[in-house]
């Protein structure tokens, strides 16, 4: 190998001017021995073999640490508070489970669409939007109570499993007045 090859450089221990030792810990080595970036992993979601989804946050130089979310609501809020969006699928990222362990649990993420309006994702019409107040779902009975409620920009859709997982509340009608 040539002196040039960072390859040659990781091996020996010598590295190129301007490289600093700590860089080459965000690499690690997959099942064929290649070498691989983990540093493209910060912020991207993970699916263990147990169907847990992670995150992934990268805490120093080739430090990086897992937060499972409690659960696919939590997943789905995160990716709305991130601005990414509707579909937290496209984060979603493998790496084998060796990898996985390597890295340190972080704290849980637990979040919910507690006081927003949710609609179920989809592009069949007549979709119901609920209002999330106290845990529970609320349907919102006419167009213009979403509109006083802060307009259909403000509806984030899920999927139909985080919907039934609120217990039914009162339907909201026309007297509502938000608190």
């Amino acid at each position: 190998m040539s002196a040039s090859s960072g390859q040659a450089f990781y091996r020996i221990g010598k590295l190129p001017c301007g490289i600093r030792p700590n860089y080459i810990r965000a690499f690690r080595k997959n099942k064929e021995g290649a070498r691989v970036n983990l540093a493209y992993l910060d912020g991207r979601y993970i699916k263990a073999a147990d169907a847990s989804v992670y995150l992934i946050q990268r805490q120093g130089i080739g430090q990086f640490t897992r937060r499972a979310f409690k659960n696919l609501e939590s997943l789905f809020r995160y990716n709305y508070n991130e601005n990414r969006g509707k579909d937290p699928w496209k984060y979603l990222v493998e790496v084998s489970e060796e990898t996985l362990r390597k890295m340190r649990n972080g704290a849980m993420i637990s979040l919910t669409f507690e006081g927003q309006m949710i609609i179920e994702q989809g592009t069949r019409p007549n979709r119901p939007v609920y209002k999330i107040e106290n845990g529970r779902k609320r349907g919102l009975t006419r167009p213009e109570i979403v509109n006083r409620l802060g307009g259909w920009g403000r509806v984030f859709e899920v999927p139909p499993e985080v919907i039934l997982s609120y217990e039914d509340g009162e339907p909201i009608d026309r007297e509502y007045r938000p608190s």
